[in-house]
Parts: C-alpha cells; sequence; structure tokens
C-alpha cells in the first residue's frame, strides 16, 4: 500500500532492534514477574542502563505497539 522497500527494511530493523532490547530486558531484570517490556523497563529502574535510557525505552515500545496494532494491510506500516 505505497510503502517502498527501503520503508519495510527500516520497519523491519526497528522491530529486530526492539525484540533484542526486549530480550535483553528480560535477562537482566530478574525477578520481574513479567515479561511485558514498560514494566520490565519500569522495574528495572536501579541498572544504570535502563534508568539512563528509560524514556527512549518507553517510546520504543510506544512505536512498536503502533506498528504492530496499527498495521492495515500487508507490508504496510504506519511508521
Amino acid at each position: 500500500m505505497g510503502n517502498t522497500k527501503t520503508e519495510l527494511t527500516l520497519s523491519e530493523r526497528f522491530e529486530t532492534a526492539f525484540n533484542r532490547i526486549h530480550k535483553i530486558l528480560k535477562e537482566t531484570v530478574k525477578h520481574a514477574d513479567t515479561d511485558k517490556f514498560t514494566e520490565l523497563v519500569h522495574k528495572g529502574h536501579n541498572h544504570v542502563l535502563i534508568r539512563h535510557y528509560k524514556e527512549d525505552l518507553c517510546q520504543f515500545a510506544k512505536l512498536c505497539n503502533a506498528i504492530v496494532h496499527e498495521k492495515i494491510d500487508v507490508d504496510y506500516y504506519i511508521a
């Protein structure tokens, strides 16, 4: 629906990077009782990198949710 190959590649790269960050959060935040991205960010406040990038990480989660949940067509990304 009008997306170029470059736009798809960027969206795919974002999703891949997001999933890698999510995996590291799950490994880093011990005893979190959740695997939800933003909850891991909030519970990982004692880790210096998570604390430093907290706002960015929360924005990444919002963007990921928009990309995944606002998809209206095959091979169409809103961002």
